[in-house]
């Protein structure tokens, strides 16, 4: 789906400490180098930008195989808080 390309944490996330455990359950459970470095730079990102963090669905799906849970489907309506601060 072509609609997923450019998304953020915020568009499948209403809570922060949500997106950080999964960033972290992933790291934690990977197994091969790669699916580590890419595991801990989700956990820089989700430390650095919280929910306003760039998140494609296809590392969502890849964190969440990593963490061994299902996808949590994507914000229907999150145009009420894209714009916060800005």
């Amino acid at each position: 789906m072509t609609g997923f390309a450019n998304t953020y944490a915020r568009d499948w996330f209403v809570d922060e400490a949500d997106f950080r455990q999964l960033c972290g359950d992933a790291q934690s459970l990977a197994l091969s180098e790669s699916a580590q470095e890419f595991a801990a730079e989700m956990v820089i990102r989700a430390k650095t930008h919280g929910l306003n963090a760039f998140l494609s669905h296809k590392q969502l799906v890849y964190l969440c195989k990593l963490a061994d849970c299902d996808p949590p489907a994507r914000i229907s309506d999150n145009s009420n808080h894209k714009r916060r601060g800005g």
